[in-house]
């Protein structure tokens, strides 16, 4: 079951540990006498505060929802992050089994982030995409962190501020060889050709440019 929204969450763990208490007090105190409303009021705390400790961190309720839905109410940003993963996971055709597993949780994951902002048609894709849950009912993703480590970075190569290509080297390369793959670029070579070389600047993650006259 979906947790409810942050400021309804914390209504319950207050009702939880006030009111609970006090009303088992009071009523054991009405019905019993004094004493046995202090027993039940230590009964129901006691209670109240291992319910309230097992929703806030079994249950986490004690986090706060996204930025986008949660607080700012953004729906746009959201959908269009959906989108972006959307148009990302479109760029792989391939058939082979591992690809189809990557494309279906990605739908997976887009159509459980857009359940809040179109529940029904969300719901009907959910078990179009054979899960026998109910949309509403799954967790939320978490991020993994690990998955964010890229292992490749596309560089975009200039000559003298002008883009002539693009590499693909690996993420922790030096930048003795990010230079020596740019200068042997079968285009930037061309551009460069009967010029002499002035300087190789390289901006670490976005390109590498090539001043030459």
């Amino acid at each position: 079951m979906k947790k409810p929204p942050y400021e309804y969450r914390i209504g319950i763990i207050m009702i939880l540990l006030t009111a609970v208490p006090i009303g088992a007090t009071q009523l054991g105190w009405y019905l019993y006498g004094k004493q046995v409303g202090f027993d039940f009021g230590m009964i129901a705390g006691t209670f109240s505060v291992i319910l309230a400790g097992y929703l806030m961190y079994q249950k986490g309720w004690r986090d706060e929802d996204g930025d986008d839905y949660g607080r700012r109410n953004t729906f746009n940003t959201a959908i269009a992050a959906v989108m972006e993963l959307l148009n990302e996971v479109g760029k792989h055709n391939e058939k082979d089994q591992q690809t189809l597993a990557v494309r279906h949780e990605a739908l997976i994951s887009a159509v459980l982030l857009l359940s809040p902002v179109a529940p029904h048609i969300c719901h009907s894709l959910w078990h179009a995409l054979g899960r026998t849950d109910s949309v509403i009912d799954a967790s939320w993703p978490m991020l993994d962190e690990e998955a964010l480590v890229r292992s490749t970075i596309t560089l975009v190569l200039q000559v003298n501020g002008k883009v002539r290509g693009k590499i693909e080297v690996a993420a922790d390369i030096s930048r003795e060889d990010i230079e020596k793959i740019a200068l042997a670029d079968e285009n930037v070579q061309r551009f460069v050709e009967g010029n002499t070389i002035r300087k190789i600047i390289v901006v670490p993650g976005r390109l590498v440019n090539i001043v030459a006259n």
